[in-house]
């Protein structure tokens, strides 16, 4: 069975109207609308979609046949557009675009806990690696970054209630490339967050570990010291403010240890001098549980964040390209989150700066001071509520607790409790414990904590986790925005982690979560379809008289002569230098309707055609066949013919040569009487003639007449020894005449 062609069958993938492979040609767009579409495609285990150039993935929590060395070269140096939507298609534009045009990339990688972001950004770099150059230096650096993954996922990745495998750090790397496309090395930088160890290991067990005296371990988890001017004093911590010790210590050595590994694998696959970047961000998701702290609010922070940057950068690119092909560009309105980000980042009066600001306050410090400010700061802020703002608007939310405040993401509504939110975020590790940690004669160990050494103590207080992941996020976000990005969202389609199991209201949260209904809004806003002239018209010129079956002139001019003959209304179409763009999806439709049915017409003429020639063919074929067996039989007759003619020839040369021998008796010896006597004619074979056939012979009874002995005739010959019989002899003709 013949294959089908990858960019027809790409083509009929992405034009499906009940499943369409890009969502901005959605029609007409609704939630509904796009969840019934990724379902579909989920169900025809089309696990990807594409927004634009945006990839969607959904999980399958079961292996594919979609990765095989075959699929990496139908997708290798391919058109976006001219293949099945595929992460392999997102990861070779990727590759293509730094190799050749120089442009550095980044594929930001988004979702949330068990969507499948570790699994992806693995398949993007297994796809860069399988695409480069070969060679043993280069092979070494791709083994190098494929097999950083691992390590960093051991220590790194954590079993949550969502998954058994979650990623508890944003992880971005950098893969670095020469001019050839070539990989050198990668630098990798994380991004940690959320973690609450519960170490239940016992005390001396731990210090036998990292070689510690557990005196010193158990009075720096059990006392602070204080240094007030000139004294030192001793104080003993309460229960709480022991379980707080415990739990920043534990976190301080598994974020030191992480940091260090980082860097330990940055130092072996970082190269000497930059070229070419290709970043690949694995980052959480949106988060809305049912119970949201001071984990979810920095995480969500982080994600208005990639939304923001998403739209930005998606409406400048729809600009440029606008503008590079001469169209003209209208403003559109989409919902800008900046507004959002402000209510969290601003540095003066921002959620973060005002929880840094508690925790640094001297006094009674607690949430409920902290729920205070912020509801005096943003009584009328419109994404900003408590129930002390409601009440003020006389408005009744069961919903809201008191110590809790909801903001309005892009996503949705989020109530936080800031429980826990201040000493989250203070997250301070005691000079004691340092100081314990440095008298450890455990190496490594002691190289984490070098702000316990006595001779380098400092005074300064350490910045809060708030403060550091703002900072993150702000060198995240320069770093992106001097790339050119490239998107993949990751959807999780069950909470079970059941093969292909659907599940319709969790995939939608995740949509609304995610942004795809804004993501198809600013993706279509303007033309929703664009594409260049020469494979717009090989697909549709059979619609047109004068383009099909081929068309002379330029693509562009091609196209134009097509769409005026099918006259679409001229608002719905735009003319670029090198694309054509057309407004609506529905048009696009209709176009893609009348193909098929063009299609059904041709295949009809071409049945017709095939079984016209099949039929002239078959005539031929038999006439050929008639004329080859007439000209056998007519031979096969003219062969049995010659040959009786040749025997009977034979057999009166025979006769012939008798009578000769015996010319030579006395005339009359038979009593022959003078006349003409009738003898029966040769009849062929053995038999003799009778009656009209007979031949006379004359008999002159004179000496030398010729004279037959009856003992020489044939037998069937009718003799009598009372009559004598007389024989003309036929001289017989030659044998060539017969063609002997």
């Amino acid at each position: 069975m013949a294959k089908n062609c990858p960019a027809m069958e790409a083509a009929a993938t992405l034009l499906d109207a009940e499943a369409v492979g890009d969502l901005v040609l959605l029609d007409p767009l609704t939630e509904e609308s796009l969840l019934r579409t990724l379902q579909e495609r989920f169900r025809r285990s089309d696990i990807y979609t594409y927004i634009g150039d945006v990839v969607i993935s959904v999980n399958p929590y079961r292996p594919l046949p979609i990765y095989t060395p075959e699929k990496v070269q139908e997708y290798h140096n391919c058109n976006f557009f001219a293949v099945k939507p595929h992460i392999y298609a997102i990861a070779d534009d990727a590759y293509r675009s730094l190799r050749d045009r120089d442009r550095d990339q980044c594929i930001l990688i988004t979702g949330e806990s068990g969507a499948g972001k570790t699994e992806a950004s693995k398949l993007v770099m297994s796809y860069v690696a399988a695409v480069c150059s070969k060679g043993e230096e280069v092979d070494k650096v791709k083994e190098q970054l494929l097999q950083s993954n691992p390590v960093l996922e051991a220590f790194g990745n954590a079993k949550t209630i969502r998954n058994d495998n979650s990623s508890r750090f944003g992880k971005y790397m950098d893969v670095e490339f020469d001019f050839k496309g070539e990989p050198l090395g990668g630098v990798i930088s994380n991004c940690e967050y959320g973690l609450t160890p519960q170490p239940r290991t016992e005390l001396h067990e731990i210090c036998e570990l990292i070689k510690l005296d557990p005196g010193t371990l158990e009075q720096a988890l059990c006392s602070r010291t204080v240094k007030a001017r000139d004294e030192t004093v001793l104080t003993a911590l309460s229960v709480s403010q022991g379980y707080y010790c415990r739990d920043a210590l534990a976190k301080n050595i598994y974020s030191r240890l992480f940091d260090w590994l980082v860097n330990r694998i940055n130092t072996s696959i970082q190269p000497g001098k930059q070229r070419k970047v290709m970043g690949v961000l694995d980052i959480y998701g949106f988060e809305i549980f049912q119970d949201n702290g001071f984990e979810q609010f920095i995480i969500n922070y982080c994600n208005e964040k990639l939304q923001q940057i998403f739209i930005l950068m998606t409406l400048k690119e729809e600009q440029e390209e606008y503008i590079r092909e001469g169209i003209q560009w209208t403003p559109v309105e989409f919902f800008d989150n900046g507004i959002i980000c402000e209510l969290i980042e601003n540095s003066k009066c921002g959620i973060l700066a005002m929880l840094d600001e508690e925790c640094l306050r001297p006094g009674v410090v607690n949430e409920d001071t902290f729920v205070t400010k912020l509801n005096q700061l943003f009584a009328t802020h419109k994404h900003y509520e408590s129930k002390e703002t409601q009440n003020a608007k006389h408005v009744t939310d069961l919903s809201l607790p008191q110590r809790c405040f909801r903001i309005h993401h892009y996503a949705g509504k989020v109530t936080y409790n800031v429980t826990g939110f201040i000493e989250k975020n203070n997250d301070l590790l005691f000079r004691d414990l340092s100081q314990a940690m440095w008298a450890a004669r455990h190496t490594l160990l002691r190289s984490l904590f070098p702000e316990g050494d006595p001779q380098k103590v400092s005074l300064k207080l350490p910045p809060t986790a708030g403060s550091q992941f703002k900072t993150s996020v702000a060198t995240l976000m320069k770093n992106l925005y001097s790339k050119n990005p490239n998107y993949i969202r990751c959807i999780k389609p069950n909470d079970t982690k059941t093969a292909m199991l659907f599940t319709p209201e969790l995939v939608l949260a995740q949509i609304r979560y995610l942004g795809l209904m804004e993501n198809v809004r600013v993706r279509r806003a303007g033309y929703a379809f664009r594409q260049l002239y020469s494979p717009f018209l090989q697909r549709y010129k059979m619609l047109g008289t004068k383009t099909w079956p081929r068309w002379a002139g330029g693509d562009r001019e091609g196209t134009e002569v097509l769409l005026s003959e099918l006259k679409f209304p001229p608002e719905e179409l735009a003319y670029g230098y090198t694309k054509i763009f057309i407004r609506s999806p529905r048009t696009l439709f209709d176009l893609e309707k009348r193909r098929q049915e063009r299609i059904g017409e041709l295949a009809t003429l071409i049945q017709k055609m095939f079984r016209g020639w099949r039929c002239r063919t078959q005539y031929q074929l038999m006439r050929k066949s008639q004329i080859i067996i007439s000209a056998w039989f007519r031979g096969h007759a003219q062969k049995n013919k010659y040959k009786q003619m040749k025997r009977s020839a034979l057999l009166l040369q025979a006769y012939a040569r008798g009578w000769k021998v015996r010319a030579g008796h006395p005339a009359g010896a038979w009593g022959c009487a003078p006349g003409p006597v009738a003898l029966p004619a040769w009849a062929g074979g053995m038999r003799w003639g009778g009656g009209g056939g007979s031949a006379a012979l004359p008999c002159s009874g004179e000496p030398g007449s010729p004279h037959l002995s009856p003992s020489l005739l044939p037998p069937l010959l009718p003799f009598s020894p009372s009559r004598s019989l007389c024989v003309l002899v036929f001289l017989a003709p030659p044998l060539g005449s017969f063609g002997l």
